[in-house]
């Protein structure tokens, strides 16, 4: 999952979304607004003027939200979650098929 914090030099909003994101653990990509026109409309286009703009896969947000990286945690946690389960259920699927007795021929008549 990609996290994209959209920035420009010396805010402070910007530094405390850095804190917050890596406090909760959460790998993010930093992108200058100073230096990315494409960016720049990028964010107009999603009703911004100003940095810090974060966005998700699902949503998008301006300016510190701890409640809204609080439920990144969670969403994360759950993938997290998620691929365990579905990586024990792999494994014991496969385990399973491995012990079953090999199918033998119909005897012949």
């Amino acid at each position: 999952m990609t996290i994209v914090v959209y920035t420009m030099p010396g805010s402070v909003a910007c530094t405390a979304n850095y804190r917050a994101l890596e406090s909760a653990g959460i790998e993010y990509e930093v992108i200058d607004l100073s230096h990315d026109v494409v960016a720049q409309e990028l964010v107009k286009r999603l009703g911004y003027q100003h940095a810090p703009v974060v966005v998700t896969p699902w949503e998008h947000w301006w300016g510190l939200r701890a409640d809204k990286i609080d439920q990144l945690v969670a969403v994360l946690r759950c993938q997290r979650e998620v691929e365990a389960a579905k990586s024990a259920l792999e494994e014991a699927i496969f385990e399973l098929q491995g012990r079953q007795p090999q199918a033998t021929a119909p005897p012949s008549e």
